[in-house]
């Protein structure tokens, strides 16, 4: 059975792995020192697997440099050398339970180079300049890499698109297969589009050699289906390898014995790799010290060659990081409970190996996951296998006869392995990206991949132009006015009487109200004026502006100009237009207070920046325009502000006269005969005795908790003097909406408006309200004991209500059904608009919305009967 972390592997990893069954053990650290049965087949593996990707990569360097040819074996020991020595170093310093390899990337770039020494250099020097090469770009790398891991600048990475990384894969992807089209036939594909084009036939090019080409692309492509058959056929692992290259080996052989083609002419036409173990170990070493005086460093400053060095570099270090990023998602470290995984110490590992392999010529290592998945499918949980594998690498170094029995192996055989690898990769980031990005985002990835596969350099300034244009679009879209509307939609939690509620639904066009977000810099600051005023001449009445900044981390100079710009515009209109901006952060708000002390040489409010949230200027602006609209004319009086004539929003709630709060059973038999006026007085005296052994009038002070957000509601309080302030704790956090942090500084205080307060007030509610409708519903259900879903705290006059316990009033309710049943109706009334309204307030980010969710029932109150037996029971005189 195909295990799920396979899948997992083949979905998430961004480099070549080979498809395997793996079992569920885990590497234990604890095992690392016992022999196992699988440990005894890394000697397999390592010639099965390490010997031919070496050899393909080194073919890959030299393919169609004739000259460089005869060094095979010289080229191949340093690729040996370079895993064997990673694969020691990893067994006992690494994390993960791997051994090291080198990478077909790192070929690919070797070829270029190679190509541009061709034009430049001697041919008997290639060899030790490509050693140098090896060394110097090894180095680099190593270098670069213990730099990104010490000076902490991995968070670099997190700045790169998706579509500009995909890229870089699939261009690395493409650079692989074509590596291996070159390995095959000494022709990569742009030479063959070319030849099939016409093109060098016009430029009087020689095609004698492209029947050998053509003949080695077929033998390419026909070995690469063997690959993909036995992919198919589920054959994976250790066994693929060796029975691939028998299979190909086989139809090769026998295909050219029928043809009657003698061996000799298939050596000299290429078909067979040569010179694969004539050469010692120490031959490397002494072509570079016998030449070494003959070296012309100067070539490795040359315009051309750095500008194809240094995009090299970044592309594997990229491909390090993102590689082992993704290994620890995959493959579990192998590390005691006690000690944590640190990603920046396997980065310093690695750079510290390609340091040392550098020093020896070889070429740069990472660590490999498809031998360890291998390695496990044998059994394996130890550490053991690592270490026969580099000594295994070892011996073939030390020993090149050990590798001749590679040498009747075809050469398509490792030409198509490193097409099969690369087009697997391809395939699996190409698909991969199709489906998680959109088509536009898509094709960006698309230009990329092809850019950088002609051009690595010209790759990477495409990427960085394509990130700072994502960065900027995406930043452009996420700032500015997101909403806007106007006081007659929006309106805050202070109560209002009916008049100045219907006054407020009127006019309330006058007063609009925008929302922003993002940093708000010069462009963007300029945009949200003009749109603004777009708004303002559209509607000349307007008196008021509200700009809400909760989701604006900062604005610079320039945008802080402009606001007071246009604020000191708005009110040398002809109707002056105040201006409004709340929800400022404490460095925003302290540098538009500076701003407006500067701007103001008159003493005018340019700009009313003492709101901290929208509700208080919601409410400033609400009291804003019943000022404006209730200066009655001469001889007639102004409209009474007094709370004490202030009726609550729910249009539902009634005041029980003082006279009648002597005793809570007088109060409860006021409540009875108003609720229901036609029951007799016998079963309402009865209802108020069984209510009021347990009821009773309680006082309150300025600030006493009546309830407490989050405690256990067991009593329902009905006001009867004074005022109750209703607030709500916030939980909101500012990386649920995905906004910057960068301009905040946190250690100092700054943080958004939503995240300095945890509880905000929701409304003011006076005599004749009812506290806990909502929790004595949920007590109905005999499921759970409610909770308070909000927190209420006695007003500055302090208040005066009446407790009717839950338990009680449901025992009363089924003793009584007459009055039971208008009790529960009209409690029920009262908590479906007290639920209604709670669920417009807890709905403020990141757009605000109206809590009055009643205001409507409220204005038609004002032309039409009411429609609620109880609203016609408060009516009555």
């Amino acid at each position: 059975m195909e295990n799920p972390l396979a899948n997992r592997l083949l979905e998430r990893e961004r480099t070549v792995l080979l498809e395997v069954e793996q079992s569920d053990d885990k590497p234990n650290a604890q095992a690392s020192s016992r022999w196992e049965g699988g440990d005894l087949v890394a000697p397999l593996v390592a010639v099965a697997l390490s010997l031919p990707v070496g050899i393909s990569c080194v073919g890959v360097a030299i393919a169609g440099v004739d000259a460089l040819q005869p060094a095979f074996c010289k080229l191949l020991s340093t690729a040996l050398l370079s895993m064997a020595i990673s694969s020691l170093a990893l067994a006992r310093y690494s994390q993960f339970p791997t051994c090291g390899t080198v990478g077909f990337l790192t070929a690919s770039y070797l070829g270029r180079l190679v190509l541009l020494m061709e034009d430049r250099l001697p041919s008997h020097l290639l060899l030790v300049h490509l050693l140098v090469a090896q060394a110097l770009f090894t180095l680099m790398v190593g270098l670069s890499q213990w730099a990104i891991a010490s000076m902490g600048v991995l968070w670099v990475t997190r700045f790169l698109p998706y579509p500009v990384i995909t890229g870089f894969n699939c261009a690395g992807a493409l650079m692989i297969m074509n590596g291996g089209i070159s390995l095959g036939t000494g022709k990569n594909i742009v030479q063959f589009a070319t030849h099939l084009s016409g093109i060098d036939m016009l430029l009087s090019r020689p095609s004698h050699a492209w029947t050998d080409a053509y003949t080695g692309l077929a033998a390419t492509i026909l070995s690469a289906s063997v690959f993909f058959t036995l992919k198919r056929l589920g054959v994976t692992g250790a066994a693929k390898l060796p029975l691939a290259f028998g299979i190909i080996s086989s139809l090769f052989f026998g295909l050219t014995t029928f043809s009657g083609v003698p061996h000799s002419e298939l050596v000299q036409r290429g078909f067979f790799l040569e010179n694969i173990s004539n050469d010692t170990w120490y031959s490397g070493i002494l072509e570079l010290t016998s030449h070494l005086s003959d070296i012309q460093w100067t070539f490795w400053l040359e315009t051309e060659v750095l500008m194809l060095t240094l995009p090299y570099v970044c592309l594997v270090n990229l491909s390090n990081l993102f590689f082992l990023a993704s290994l620890h998602e995959v493959l579990p470290p192998d590390v005691s409970e006690t000690e944590p995984y640190v990603f920046e110490k396997e980065i310093r590992l690695q750079s510290k190996l390609n340091v040392l392999v550098g020093m020896t010529c070889g070429t740069p290592v990472s660590s490999s996951l498809s031998y360890w998945l291998i390695i496990k499918q044998s059994g394996t949980t130890s550490r053991i296998w690592i270490i026969n594998f580099g000594v295994t690498l070892l011996l073939l170094f030390f020993f090149p006869h050990l590798r001749q029995c590679l040498g009747f192996v075809p050469r398509c055989a490792f030409s198509a392995l490193v097409f099969c690898m690369g087009f697997d990769f391809f395939l699996q980031c190409f698909l991969e990206s199709r489906r998680r990005i959109a088509a536009t985002e898509w094709r960006f990835t698309a230009v990329t991949m092809v850019v950088t596969f002609f051009n690595v350099f010209a790759g990477i300034l495409l990427g960085i132009l394509l990130t700072a244009s994502f960065f900027l679009v995406e930043y452009s879209t996420m700032t500015g006015l997101v909403r806007h509307t106007t006081l007659s939609e929006v309106r805050s939690f202070a109560s209002q009487n009916p008049a100045h509620a219907t006054l407020l639904d009127k006019k309330g066009h006058e007063v609009l109200v925008f929302w922003c977000s993002g940093y708000i810099f010069f462009g963007t600051a300029s945009t949200i004026v003009e749109q603004i005023q777009e708004q303002l001449d559209a509607t000349p009445a307007v008196r008021a502006i509200i700009i809400d900044f909760e989701h604006v981390p900062a604005v610079d100079a320039s945008g802080i100009s402009a606001l007071m710009r246009f604020s000191d515009n708005c009110l040398k209109r002809k109707l002056p237009v105040s201006v409004c901006i709340c929800g400022m952060t404490r460095r925003l708000r302290a540098a538009m207070r500076e701003a407006a002390k500067e701007w103001n040489s008159d003493r005018r409010c340019v700009i009313f920046h003492d709101q901290c949230r929208i509700e208080g200027a919601l409410a400033w602006a609400e009291q804003l325009l019943i000022e404006a609209h209730s200066r009655a004319p001469r001889g007639q009086s102004t409209p009474s502000l007094e709370p004490s004539l202030v009726r609550c929003r729910s249009c539902s709630a009634f005041t029980i006269p003082v006279a009648e709060t002597s005793s809570a059973a007088q109060a409860i038999r006021f409540l009875c005969q108003t609720l229901a006026p036609l029951v007799s007085e016998a079963e309402v005296e009865a209802f108020a005795a069984d209510l009021a052994c347990t009821s009773k009038s309680i006082t309150f002070q300025h600030g006493d908790v009546i309830l407490k957000e989050g405690s256990t509601a067991s009593s329902l309080h009905i006001i009867l003097s004074g005022s109750v302030k209703l607030s709500k704790a916030t939980h909101e956090e500012g990386i649920r909406y995905k906004l910057g942090r960068y301009h905040l500084n946190e250690e100092k205080g700054d943080l958004f408006v939503f995240e300095e307060r945890t509880e905000v007030e929701l409304k003011s509610v006076y005599p004749g309200d009812w506290l806990g409708t909502m929790e004595f519903c949920a007590t109905t259900s005999r499921s759970r004991t409610p909770c308070c879903v909000m927190s209420a705290r006695a007003g500055k006059d302090g208040v005066e209500s009446l407790q009717l316990p839950f338990r009680c009033l449901h025992r009363a309710i089924n003793l009584h059904p007459s009055l039971g049943l208008a009790f529960l109706g009209y409690i029920s009334y009262l908590a479906g608009l007290e639920s209604l309204e709670l669920l417009g307030s807890t709905q403020m980010l990141p757009y605000r919305s109206s809590s009055d969710a009643t205001f409507l029932a409220l204005a038609a109150a004002g032309d039409d009967a009411s429609s609620s037996p109880w609203e016609r029971a408060m009516t009555e005189p």
